[in-house]
């Protein structure tokens, strides 16, 4: 007699089955029960029937037998492969009971689909326009590397010299913020410097942004 089950990978699961006599009538209190099971799929061949965890167990007095099957019992092989597993269950008064079982992925539940999102890399989604990227866009303030803070009077850095800072002509300095959804500074996706003019006196009187512009 040959049936067959829609279970899910990776679980334990129970199957019922009857075993029948050579006239097609229920057996009451099959002895010397034996189940044996064997994984295989469209690209996974079966190797060898091996002994199932359990052993049938009958449903009162009825001919009706239920098996517990074991999640590693129905459990996937490289990359998915396995889709049946087959269970043989004999007796010494019934005929041999050829059972498959196809195997099917869970259902992930709304919780497991919210958290999946939630917990998912943004660095696994760089095309442009796709709502992921722009995502990343609105997060790149936290990939943001800039080369020095903002200083309210002029500094000795970028070329500005302490005999510059001295005159009464003023001067510029500059911060440039790079930013990088990948956090690839040699390669950055925006840079923006920000010029400082000090007046004579070391006071920033004007502030001026530019993009992608070398200074």
């Amino acid at each position: 007699m040959s049936l067959e089950f829609i279970r899910r990978k990776n679980a334990d699961t129970y199957i019922v089955f009857p075993i029948l006599d050579d006239d097609g009538d229920t057996v009451n209190g099959a002895s010397n029960l034996d189940s044996q099971y064997v994984a295989y799929g469209n690209s996974y061949a079966p190797v060898a029937f091996g002994a199932c965890t359990y052993e049938a167990q009958e449903l009162g007095a009825t001919g009706v037998y239920y098996l517990h099957l074991d999640a590693a019992e129905l459990n996937d092989v490289g990359l998915n492969a396995v889709t049946y597993v087959e269970i043989l269950v004999t007796c010494d008064e019934g005929k041999p009971q050829n059972l498959a079982i196809r195997l099917i992925s869970p259902v992930p539940t709304p919780p497991e689909i919210a958290a999946s999102v939630w917990e998912e890399l943004l660095a696994d989604h760089q095309t442009s326009d796709t709502f992921g990227y722009l995502v990343q866009m609105l997060q790149q303030s936290m990939y943001m590397q800039r080369t020095a803070a903002y200083a309210s009077i002029p500094v000795v850095a970028q070329g500005i010299t302490q005999e510059l800072i001295d005159t009464d002509e003023g001067c510029i300095q500059y911060i440039t913020i790079k930013i990088s959804v990948t956090r690839n500074w040699a390669a950055p996706d925006f840079t923006y410097y920000i010029l400082y003019h000090y007046d004579a006196d070391g006071n920033v009187d004007n502030m001026k942004a530019d993009t992608d512009t070398t200074w």
